[in-house]
């Protein structure tokens, strides 16, 4: 998930905007509802690369097994939700990110709460962008401040967001999942 610079790094705002991933351009839009199969197949693989590791093969199988009906839709769909994705020039799903803007308690400010880059394209400036585009529908919403949850244990995930100027968030306890403890990060929102 994690992603390093590498040249040039697309503004994001609205519409879409292509970027260059090596030989490939990409472009950023709103998912829909046809690219969620694309979606779910792009978020598994990078969530079985991701924990490749971390957890043994046979508990990263069933997860991603578990995973694979994860509500893509809802978040296309729901007015406090928004899904955008990175399409290669073949109309490949790059990555997807989506931000929520209402969440129980605690969790009480505009997360980024998923985002998905496929293995291929880590280091390259997709996450980047897809951050981006989600901080920036954060922002037009009117918020000033973003927060996202991570893997304590994932090096690279907690180095690429720090980079992008995330803070560990000194308001919520970390959290924890079935296998992991989740720390929050927070940033401000430029507007």
């Amino acid at each position: 998930m994690g992603c390093q610079s590498g040249g040039r790094v697309p503004q994001v705002g609205k519409g879409s905007l292509s970027g260059i991933i090596g030989e490939v351009s990409f472009e950023l839009r709103m998912a829909r509802e046809s690219d969620i199969a694309a979606i779910g197949e792009c978020y598994l693989r990078s969530w079985r690369s991701a924990y490749d590791g971390y957890l043994p093969p046979d508990v990263v199988a069933g997860e991603a097994e578990k995973r694979r009906g994860f509500a893509w839709a809802r978040g296309i769909e729901a007015d406090a939700s928004a899904v955008f994705v990175a399409i290669d020039d073949k109309d490949s799903v790059l990555g997807v990110v989506q931000a929520d803007e209402e969440l129980p308690p605690p969790r009480d400010r505009p997360e980024i709460t998923m985002l998905y880059v496929e293995p291929a394209a880590w280091g390259t400036d997709v996450a980047r962008a897809l951050l981006e585009a989600g901080l920036r529908w954060i922002a037009e919403r009117g918020h000033h401040d973003a927060r996202l949850r991570v893997v304590e244990a994932h090096g690279r995930a907690r180095r690429f967001y720090e980079r992008e100027g995330w803070r560990v968030d000194p308001d919520l306890e970390p959290a924890q999942n079935d296998f992991f403890r989740l720390i929050y990060y927070y940033r401000l929102v430029d507007h």
